[in-house]
């Protein structure tokens, strides 16, 4: 609901900031056109995205049938996949938590230095 009535104005008022021009918003609707459903689907596997992915939706105007069933599938894949791999891992967690603890913190990083490169960008192309 929020990306549907507020998402596009927020997008086109603030989306500078983050180095989203109008060209951009129009390659981004002409994908979401193509590949919505899919990238609603996908988003649930992808930490992050899977949060900002129904904001994403409804920015499009994706219809809400299909954000609902593509939304509600991921979902239920994603939460299969995950016990599953939980379950089949379960005797070796010590390890798992080694590796997964790593991985996490190498991630959080990464994603943090992607933001901030991302926030001095656009302070550059900032308008006087």
């Amino acid at each position: 609901m929020i990306g549907r009535h507020a998402g596009r104005g927020i997008a086109e008022r603030h989306g500078w900031r983050v180095g989203l021009t109008r060209h951009r918003l129009l390659l981004f609707d002409r994908f979401f056109s193509r590949h919505g459903a899919k990238t609603v689907f996908i988003a649930r596997f992808i930490t992050g995205l899977r949060v900002f992915g129904a904001f994403l939706a409804g920015a499009s105007e994706l219809r809400w049938g299909i954000f609902l069933f593509y939304n509600a599938s991921g979902a239920v894949v994603w939460s299969t996949t995950i016990g599953l791999v939980g379950y089949a891992l379960g005797h070796s967690w010590d390890r798992l938590e080694r590796v997964i603890g790593r991985t996490s913190l190498i991630g959080l990083a990464a994603v943090a230095i992607v933001i901030g490169m991302a926030v001095i960008r656009a302070r550059r192309r900032e308008p006087s």
